[in-house]
């Protein structure tokens, strides 16, 4: 049976960012069933750091975390639960203007609201309901117009 140490060096190789490892490695290791320690930590495991999070909005993808996990004994839901709940590492750096603050949406433009709008009605939804709007591959275009225009807007 593949071993937690395992899972966390690939899930690290990917692009996971794991806070808490020795601390969730300890749990695992009084466990008979380790993969449920790690679903549970994924869940609540926040409160005494422990976290899992993506370095970017789009890496690791959805299916590159599942592919991930299907080499180990995680049942499919568990599978998709945790990965619902590995956070995006917010790496937002914030240039001051004046005016009031503005959303990244109040950028897009009105096409690009459209085409948020319709991917956001046939995207994959977690367990919840929620749909990711990070996950959106229009996202590099925005970002792209933005930087081309100088921040202005």
């Amino acid at each position: 049976m593949p071993s937690i140490i395992d899972l966390l060096d690939q899930l690290k190789e990917a692009g996971v960012l794991i806070s808490g490892e020795a601390l969730l490695v300890q749990k695992a290791a009084d466990a008979e069933y380790w993969p449920g320690v790690v679903l549970t930590q994924s869940l609540v495991g926040r409160n005494a750091g422990i976290r899992f999070e993506r370095v970017s909005p789009m890496e690791p993808s959805n299916e590159q975390l599942l592919a991930i996990l299907r080499g180990y004994p995680f049942e499919p839901q568990e599978a998709k639960t945790f990965v619902d709940n590995v956070m995006t590492v917010s790496s937002t750096i914030l240039v001051a203007s004046s005016g009031p603050a503005r959303s990244v949406l109040d950028r897009l433009t009105a096409d690009e609201r459209v085409e948020l709008d319709t991917w956001s009605k046939t995207a994959e939804r977690s367990s919840t309901g929620a749909v990711n709007l990070m996950e959106w591959p229009g996202w590099a275009q925005v970002h792209e117009r933005i930087q081309q225009s100088g921040f202005a807007g």
